[in-house]
């Protein structure tokens, strides 16, 4: 999948990007953090990329957070998930779960407002974002899918 973005271009310039890790259900996840150049504190947004929960990473939708950042003058925090088949159903739902509650603790340590942030998925996806229950369906689900 990165290597179809090879050659598009990359983006609007932002005030910072910063990669790091963060702590996932079962280990460290990465994320790529986008920050506007204004002022904040800034509002937050949890994106998770797509690929049906088995393809990307924060490089293949990078041009897109870039925009979204400046289109919404939003810090965008974009998280890699542990992929099937190597990671079992419901794994990249327990590392999204894991990012949100990470990203809610550090809110202001990220440029955001603590309080002020939500989750975003591909619209390409029709998986859940963690805006709406994730975590109640990924706790039903692993009862009965494993």
């Amino acid at each position: 999948m990165n290597q179809l973005a090879v050659g598009r271009p990359t983006g609007p310039v932002l005030g910072e990007i910063v990669d790091g890790t963060l702590p996932g259900a079962t280990g460290p996840l990465s994320y790529r953090l986008f920050r506007p150049a204004s002022p904040g504190p800034h509002p937050i947004v949890v994106y998770y990329h797509g690929g049906g929960w088995v393809l990307g990473s924060h490089d293949s939708d990078d041009p897109m957070c870039r925009d979204l950042c400046k289109r919404a003058d939003a810090v965008i925090v974009s998280v890699d998930y542990r992929h099937a088949p190597e990671a079992r159903f419901p794994a990249a739902a327990d590392d999204a779960l894991a990012a949100v509650r990470w990203v809610a603790a550090h809110a202001a340590e990220l440029g955001g407002r603590p309080g002020g942030f939500g989750g975003l998925p591909n619209p390409n996806s029709p998986q859940p974002g963690p805006g709406r229950p994730l975590a109640p369906r990924t706790r039903r689900s692993r009862s009965w899918y494993r």
